[in-house]
Formats: structure tokens, sequence, C-alpha cells
């Protein structure tokens, strides 16, 4: 078969899969954007590929990928407000990255734990209030010995109110048909 005659070949075909609602899925097509930033399948397959071979196997539904891509939102909409206010560029945030090229992940992971030890940080007022108001789940315990899972349980509920108020606030477009057509990888 000549060259020409494969390639009208090929474009027939691509033609008759999107017709039928296949989509082709390369490396750089967008499955959502946050904010205008886009989340391609190459980050996409990045993150799926950091789960255990055995755990990738028995997860393929399609809320694990719903679940997979909710959690890269979750990364742009970390990035977008660390960059709004200014943290990339922080003399903290420099001296962490020590000249190695900044990343979204690192950005948002080094944002997130400067918000857990800082603005979100419970005082001892709140740990006290939370505990006596959950005696019956700490049993015993005295509060020296159940403040760090008091203090887990009040930053889990602060992470909680501002990713509902964050995500809120950011543009999040998710291309749902290009999400359900993807094949993911072993």
């Amino acid at each position: 078969m000549n060259r020409g005659c494969k390639k009208r070949m090929f474009a027939a075909l691509a033609a008759a899969m999107m017709a039928g609602g296949c989509r082709i899925v390369s490396d750089s097509s967008v499955l959502a954007r946050v904010n205008g930033e886009a989340i391609t399948f190459k980050d996409y397959k990045a993150q799926y590929m950091k789960w255990p071979a055995q755990f990738r196997a028995q997860n393929k539904s399609p809320g694990f990928r719903q679940s997979l891509l909710e959690s890269l939102i979750d990364v742009k909409v970390i990035v977008s407000v660390a960059r709004k206010e200014g943290f990339d560029r922080s003399a903290e945030y420099q001296s962490v990255l020590q000249g190695a090229a900044p990343t979204d992940d690192s950005l948002a992971s080094n944002y997130m734990r400067t918000m857990y030890s800082g603005a979100w940080k419970p005082k001892k007022s709140e740990i006290a209030s939370y505990y006596r108001q959950h005696q019956a789940q700490f049993g015993r315990q005295p509060l020296t010995v159940a403040e760090p899972a008091v203090v887990r349980e009040l930053l889990g509920r602060k992470f909680s109110e501002w990713r509902v108020r964050e995500r809120a606030a950011a543009k999040i477009e998710i291309d749902e048909k290009l999400l359900n057509s993807v094949s993911l990888p072993q």
C-alpha cells in the first residue's frame, strides 16, 4: 500500500472514530482547566503512575478516574491561591527550592505546610474547646495525649472549609467526554 493511500485510510479511520464518539487522546489533550491552567492527559497519567501497579490494575472505574482528576484540580487550585498570595516568590519558598526548578506539586505542598503550621494552626483554646465538646471520642485520654488527634481533626476541618471556598471561587472546566474516553496504562 502506498503512502498516500495509508494517509487517506488513517484520516478516514480517525474521522469515523470521532463521528462515533471516540476521541484520539494524546499527552497534550486537555482534560480540565483551573483558572485557565491546563491539566493534560500527560499530567493525569503521571499522577496515575505514582500508584502501585496492583492498585492501578484494580482501579479503573469512572469514579476512580474522577477522583484522580479531582486531586489534580485541588493541586491547581492550591497553586493558583499560592501564586495569588505571592507565596511562589517568597523567601521561604525560594529557600526550600534551593535552586531546584519549581513544580506545581512542590509549590502546593510547601504552601499547605505553611498554612498548617501557621495561619491554620489551632490555638490552645480551640484545641481545649474541641476536646471538651468531643470528650466521648477520646474516652479517658487526657488532653495532653489526645492533642495530636484533636489538632489533626481541626486542621482537616479548616482545609475542607478552605477547599470548598477556593474551589467555588475558581473557574473549573472539565472535559467529561474526554475523561471518560481515556485509556489508562497498566
